[in-house]
């Protein structure tokens, strides 16, 4: 959680758009490389700090927020994070849990049903820029 609240508070995040979405399941965002308006290297970028993985035994349900991370390699999570939108117990155990959203959810699920990109190298990337102004640690 401390990675986290020290990039939101150095304004890394914004700008920043959710680049990954899984229709009413999860959005992904916290990638410096989407600020660039290259959508085909969004999802690869970082912060220049990866974290040791703290694997939660709560449970993935609607409103969880977690570290994203490269599949098999539990160590690499950096900057990017998602928001669950629904129970998902194939991640359990998976992921560094480190916050809850507790007010604005609808806000997050609005993004999970944005259409996506017809490009089918982009199919999980809505087809519109959904960026992060920006996050706000209170």
């Amino acid at each position: 959680m401390e990675n986290f609240v020290e990039l939101a508070e150095t304004g890394f995040y914004g700008r920043t758009v959710f680049h990954r979405v899984l229709p009413d399941k999860m959005i992904q965002g916290g990638d410096p490389n989407s600020k660039d308006n290259d959508p085909f290297n969004d999802g690869q970028g970082n912060s220049g700090t990866f974290l040791r993985a703290e694997f939660s035994s709560r449970p993935v349900s609607r409103g969880t927020v977690a570290m994203a991370r490269q599949p098999g390699d539990p160590d690499s999570s950096s900057s990017q994070f998602f928001i669950a939108m629904e129970r998902s117990p194939e991640w359990d155990g998976d992921y560094t849990i480190f916050g809850e959203v507790v007010e604005g959810i609808e806000v997050a699920q609005e993004i999970s049903r944005i259409p996506l990109s017809k490009d089918e190298r982009l199919r999980s990337r809505p087809a519109v820029a959904i960026r992060i102004k920006q996050i706000v640690i209170e």
